[in-house]
This record gives structure tokens, sequence and C-alpha cells, in this order.
């Protein structure tokens, strides 16, 4: 299937699952997306631990090729091979720390069944909303779940890190794929939701969709955002920039704040 026309992220996945929907109504969906690849037998052993638990959201991990440089490394997570219940207000309280754990399932980091799909979808109206919809799709299911099974292993691996959006703005570095995604949004500020958006941090870029789904008017899970933790978190990522006039704007816009 390709997409009609050229869509910005959230509207490319919106479209994506309107398809899946219509053309293959699978029990369990998971998303692998073009710079991904599952370890061989891996998707097996998911499906066994999402057959141990029916009904449950299944999030785990991923490793990395850093193949930005030369030589290539392989970044490997610590990992237990283990898997947790966890509750969904706990990790809720820890997100409102400005704690973001790879748990959060991000739809690239988990198998959903159709059943919590379809909760998030009653609940919402939708799917995936605002700018980032991965992160938002992940506090929208936490909102609708009371506990979620974490598998503390990593199937995944995805490389291509340059043509990441995520990987560059959390750098502070420009890209022909950063600056397609920020075409897409057009008028749409980033980071609106935010409490300070002009923050450049990957973490202000998630706590934007924290903000905004919490905004919504459906949600009731979600704490108030702790200001304090927050400026932390923008303190300690504004000064790992590596573009050096952007981190010296970011410096003085936290002493301003």
């Amino acid at each position: 299937l390709r997409a009609p026309g050229d869509l910005g992220m959230t509207d490319h996945w919106t479209w994506a699952f309107g398809r899946l929907n219509a053309d293959f109504p699978a029990p369990l969906v998971s998303m692998v997306t073009d710079r991904m690849v599952m370890r061989p037998g891996a998707l097996a052993g998911l499906l066994d631990l999402a057959g141990a638990h029916p009904g449950r959201l299944v999030s785990y991990s991923h490793d990395a090729v850093d193949d930005r440089t030369t030589p290539v490394r392989l970044r490997l997570e610590d990992r237990s091979e283990r898997a947790f219940e966890l509750n969904t207000d706990h990790l809720l309280e820890r997100c409102a720390h400005v704690y973001f754990h790879p748990c959060v399932p991000r739809m690239m980091n988990c198998l959903v069944p159709r059943t919590v799909l379809d909760a998030v979808e009653e609940r919402f109206g939708s799917l995936f909303a605002s700018i980032s919809p991965d992160h938002c799709f992940g506090f929208r299911a936490l909102d609708v779940v009371d506990a979620i099974v974490y598998y503390d292993a990593c199937p995944l691996i995805h490389y291509a890190l340059s043509r990441s959006n995520g990987d560059t703005y959390a750098r502070g570095v420009s890209s022909a794929d950063g600056d397609d995604f920020q075409r897409h949004l057009g008028a749409v500020q980033m980071n609106a939701s935010a409490p300070v958006p002009a923050f450049h941090s990957i973490t202000n870029a998630v706590v934007n969709e924290y903000c905004f789904v919490r905004a919504e008017p459906p949600s009731h899970r979600l704490p108030a955002l702790d200001l304090t933790r927050y400026m932390g978190a923008m303190a300690r990522e504004t000064a790992q920039l590596e573009d050096p006039e952007l981190r010296e704007r970011m410096g003085t816009l936290l002493e301003q704040q």
C-alpha cells in the first residue's frame, strides 16, 4: 500500500491504521518502521508472551545500530529478558516527574490488542493526534488501561540514525528529514502544548504529547507535570546540544525561566 500523496507523520499513521482496520482486522497489531528490523525468532516469542497475558498490551525496548560515524557501533541496552506487569497509574506518576521509561507504548515498541486500539479510539476519537503520534498514542493508551506487560528485552534493532528526525532534533543539528518534518507541521508550533514550547529538547517534545493528552477532555488519569523536574530536564538536555549557537540561546532561555 502507498499513502495518497505526501503526508505528515500523524496523518500517515492515521491513514495506515485506517487501512488496517478496513482490510485486515487482526487481533494483535504492531508496527515496524523502515528503520527497524525484528530479531530472528523474536516475533514468535512476543506472540507467546501476548498469549499468556490475553488482552494486555505488551511493550518492549530496542537496541540501535549507530551508523552515523565510522566504525559503526552496536548499542546494546541492559536487559533481564523477564516480563513484568506494570500498573499504569504508577507509570503515569513517573511520567509526570519527567521520567519516560522505554516501556511507555509508542506503537513502534509494542504488541497492542485490537480491544485496546478500540478503547483508545472510542475515548479520544482517534488513535493518533498532535505532533508526535507515537508518544501521543502512548499516553492515550496508558489513560485507558489499568496495566501493561513490559518485556525487558530488545526484540527490535533500529538503524540509519542519520535519517531519524528524533535523533537529529535531540542533538540540535539540521537534516533534510528534520526539515521535512517541520514543513509538514505548517503553522503548528513545535512543542505548543509544553510549558515552555521554545525549549529545543527531545524531552520537551515528549512532554508536549503528555500535556496535549492530559488537556484532552476524555483524559482523566494523567497527573499534573512536575515543573521543577521539567526545568531540570531542560537544563540537562539543552546543555548537550551540538550546535553552539542553539546551545547558547537555550542557556539564555533557561536563565529567563
